[in-house]
């Protein structure tokens, strides 16, 4: 409408058959969507954006095929199944970004709000069928996805630091469920309290290299399903970081580090019945990576 706005409409359809032993699905969404970009000065951007959208369930999903447990069959270490009755999800999303570029192109900084309507929102559930506990996916209800996003990309050269730039990421996420099975309000299963990334990337032209770390923080992510299950994951914290070497104009040599703190991932899950208790406490050992690579393009 004017050089600093522009407005962009869409209209996507998508469709999908799905076919497994147990049943046929096939499903047409017409999904549109409307985004406007305001850019009163060159420094400073502003987005919002509102469209539909449909998430189909997965072929394993919907098959009937069971993955029976290793070990004793109980809730928390339970049979796997799909659900032949599962429906996709549609979802109306909206998010609005603020953008602020800084002088020189010496980065971006913003910050965006999200907010996610779901209908027939899919989750696991556990029941017990023919005295075998079972794991499957159902459409637990409605849901609502909502939280904050803030970004910032900032290099290094203004502070006497030659050749670095700066990354961080933070998302502080809420989701909430209205239960159709159980008739109650509550959070969705598995919602971690805040996921933040921190990296530096830094060229080191003098020894045809460069070299970079990143630092991904996940809170702890927690599932409280009244008079049927709390499970939560610990925080952790994973540092990564690579060295690339600049061996010809088309061969590199790079070396990657992952899990330099040698992180575990460490969940415990409790089950409730009418008559009795389960208690899970599970450890995901991490281990220290180390990757040499020869790269080459030609």
């Amino acid at each position: 409408p004017k050089d600093e706005i522009t407005l962009t409409t869409g209209l996507r359809l998508e469709s999908m058959d799905l076919h497994s032993e147990a049943t046929d699905q096939s499903h047409l969404g017409v999904l549109p969507s409307v985004a406007l970009k305001w850019q009163p000065e060159e420094a400073w951007v502003f987005r919002t954006s509102l469209g539909a959208g449909m998430k189909m369930p997965k072929l394993n999903e919907i098959s009937n095929t069971v993955t029976r447990s290793v070990a004793v069959n109980t809730p928390l270490v339970a049979d796997q199944r799909g659900n032949a009755n599962l429906k996709p999800e549609h979802s109306i999303n909206f998010e609005a970004v603020a953008e602020r570029y800084l002088a020189q192109k010496l980065g971006v900084i913003s910050a965006n709000v999200y907010v996610r309507a779901t209908d027939d929102f899919t989750e696991r559930r556990v029941a017990l069928e023919s005295g075998r506990w079972v794991d499957r996916p159902y459409n637990a209800g409605d849901a609502l996805h909502w939280g904050l996003e803030f970004d910032g990309k900032v290099q290094t050269d203004p502070w006497g630091w030659s050749g670095g730039t700066l990354k961080a990421h933070l998302t502080l996420p809420h989701a909430r469920v209205d239960d159709a099975l159980l008739g109650v309000t509550r959070m969705a299963r598995d919602t971690p309290k805040y996921v933040m990334s921190m990296g530096l990337d830094q060229s080191l032209p003098k020894w045809q290299s460069s070299f970079g770390l990143s630092l991904q923080l996940s809170g702890r992510s927690e599932t409280d399903i009244p008079g049927e299950q709390k499970a939560y994951t610990e925080a952790r914290a994973l540092l990564d970081a690579f060295w690339l070497y600049k061996l010809s104009p088309k061969f590199n040599l790079r070396v990657s580090a992952q899990n330099l703190l040698d992180e575990d991932t460490r969940r415990q899950s409790r089950y409730f019945t009418s008559s009795s208790e389960y208690q899970l406490i599970a450890n995901d050992y991490g281990y220290r990576t180390l990757m040499v690579m020869l790269e080459g393009r030609w």
